[in-house]
């Protein structure tokens, strides 16, 4: 499985190109990326899905575009999240966009459903707390967790938004995804990719 990073949006958010083989998903459009297009066109990928780690305007600000561009995408969110996608106010968009986005997601996920590529397996963690229906996507095969704005390097999402709760973003944190083998690749919303073994020995906001 390959993983290839694109800076999108005015926020410019962590968008990844996801692929195994020829069958490929998108985590996080944040908006209008020509190079994400010619990537996709270069390598000849079957597009499945977008997959969303919570509704954000940062990060949805180019489901609209990929869907458009591909329609046989499928839009992945989280079960309690549907609220926030469709809420311009609670997903900010308005702010990040001057215009207000809404999303339907075509499939509402959970905590342990499963997505596959190919023979990549993706499980659903739920990790509410910066917003109230943001889950994590993590490839146990590979060893890699795409953590939206839940983790980040040596931080975490801001709370004080909308939906968002830091007490129960901290316990996300500490009871998901510090569960996870120290060696497992973060590859989070902004910032730079790290280790969950780095995470639990120095992340100054959540401790063991």
């Amino acid at each position: 499985m390959k993983i290839e990073l694109f800076n999108t949006g005015p926020l410019q958010v962590n968008t990844y190109l996801v692929y195994d083989g020829n069958v490929g998903l998108v985590v996080d459009p944040g908006g209008v990326s020509s190079q994400l297009e010619s990537r996709i066109d270069e390598l000849k990928l079957d597009m499945r899905y977008i997959l969303l780690t919570h509704a954000h305007g940062d990060h949805i600000g180019g489901v609209a575009w990929l869907k458009d561009l591909f329609p046989n995408l499928e839009i992945i969110a989280g079960v309690h999240e549907e609220k926030v996608l469709t809420d311009p106010r609670l997903n900010m968009s308005d702010q990040v966009f001057r215009t207000p986005i809404t999303v339907q997601a075509d499939r509402l996920v959970k905590e342990g459903d499963e997505i596959l590529l190919r023979d990549a397996k993706f499980n659903v963690i739920e990790t509410p707390g910066h917003t109230c229906g943001g889950i994590c996507f993590y490839c146990e095969r590979e060893g890699v967790l795409f953590s939206g704005d839940t983790l980040f390097y040596l931080s975490i999402g801001r709370t004080d938004f909308g939906t968002g709760d830091y007490n129960t973003l901290i316990s996300s944190v500490q009871n998901k995804l510090y569960l996870l083998p120290d060696s497992v690749v973060v590859y989070p919303g902004h910032m730079q990719s790290t280790t969950i073994g780095n995470e639990k020995r120095y992340n100054p906001f959540v401790h063991i």
